[in-house]
């Protein structure tokens, strides 16, 4: 990749650095949006231009959304679910119990009507991507479900309900 210098008429490599009177020039080029520019640094005169960030990689997760019943995730991601709920609930206090209320003040709405489905599916999926919101391990995060069909008749064995994961069903802790 070259940039053309238009004043000279010659070319630069692509993320060429030009030094003059403590002003760095990183010419760069972009040839799939069809542009080049520069990016300016003003550093102390005779010191190295700083290495500029890397930008992140951006995180590809997998479409559709595949989410697995409770049961069915390994212990790794069952790890993972708790400790991204656990984190939003400690970095972002506000944005959890924001979430915790809506669900307890709408319902009315979305309990016992014809919308407790189609809610329920919109409050999960803002709920999951808070939780990627996290971002880094959490990005690709899903919400697992409950098979209740499977533990129907015996729920207080769930795996669901334990003191490592969400409670007993009795609503303790033990």
């Amino acid at each position: 990749d070259a940039v053309l210098n238009e004043h000279s008429g010659t070319s630069l490599p692509a993320n060429t650095v030009v030094e003059q009177d403590g002003i760095f020039v990183r010419f760069t080029s972009d040839h799939s949006e069809r542009r080049t520019g520069f990016e300016l640094d003003f550093a102390c005169s005779g010191t190295t231009p700083p290495t500029p960030p890397t930008p992140p990689t951006p995180v590809v997760c997998p479409t559709p959304r595949v989410r697995k019943a409770w049961s069915l995730l390994s212990c790794a991601e069952r790890d993972l679910y708790i400790a991204a709920v656990g984190r939003l609930h400690e970095d972002r206090k506000q944005d959890f119990d924001r979430v915790v209320n809506m669900h307890l003040q709408v319902g009315q709405y979305a309990h016992q009507t014809s919308a407790f489905l189609a809610w329920h599916r919109f409050y999960l999926i803002g709920w999951e991507n808070m939780l990627r919101s996290l971002g880094g391990e959490y990005s690709c995060i899903t919400v697992p479900y409950w098979d209740w069909e499977k533990d129907a008749g015996r729920e207080s064995q769930s795996v669901v309900f334990s003191s490592t994961t969400f409670g007993t069903s009795a609503g303790t802790d033990g």
